[in-house]
């Protein structure tokens, strides 16, 4: 995959994902996913209130905590675009639901997180920022999980009761561990699914 994005160009590849972001891409299919493409916009602007929400909670930086949440599956698309432009056949076997990040690996040789995380670096990022995006299926022992990637799963994981995505569910764990580490309460987290809901 990554000698993909070298033969398309890092340029290229940071407009294609552009393009992808545009309306466009959202009326179209997810090939490689088996992801209408709606359904995963739909997951990301569930995903980013409820990071806003539960930031506003424990007294964060609410903007860019809600951006980090919009961009969650942003390394779904970008290994997507490669997998189209390399014209590869491989598709997510919804049928067996194998581990997504097993799956990626395998497949392409680099996962969704830390393909995104590559490129939130390439972008100036914070490392906190890269750092959480890599670490939202609680994976990267490599990558420790700070207070942002925390919040990041615990919105993954709200998103995924409405929205979810092929794969993803495999990875969330119960929201009263994350809540816990957050001292948020259940009325807090229900508080922030009913303003998710109203977004939607």
């Amino acid at each position: 995959m990554l000698d993909a994005i070298n033969r398309v160009g890092f340029r290229e590849v940071f407009k294609l994902v552009g393009l992808a972001a545009a309306s466009d891409f959202f009326s179209s299919l997810d090939n490689t996913y088996r992801i209408d493409s709606s359904t995963m916009w739909e997951n990301a602007l569930s995903c980013g209130p409820a990071m806003e929400s539960i930031t506003q909670k424990i007294g964060r930086d609410e903007q860019e905590y809600c951006t980090l949440g919009l961009l969650r599956s942003m390394g779904k698309t970008l290994i997507d675009i490669c997998a189209q432009k390399e014209s590869e056949s491989c598709r997510y076997p919804i049928a067996k639901r194998p581990p997504l990040l097993k799956w990626e690996q395998d497949s392409f040789g680099i996962t969704n997180p830390a393909l995104a995380g590559f490129l939130l670096s390439t972008w100036n990022y914070s490392p906190e920022t890269v750092s959480a995006i890599q670490s939202q299926y609680g994976t990267n022992p490599s990558s420790p999980k700070n207070e942002a990637a925390i919040v990041l799963t615990l919105a993954g994981s709200l998103a995924e009761l409405g929205r979810p995505l092929h794969g993803d569910s495999n990875y969330w764990i119960s929201s009263e561990e994350h809540s816990e580490k957050l001292g948020l309460t259940a009325e807090d987290i229900e508080d922030t699914l009913d303003s998710v809901r109203t977004r939607l």
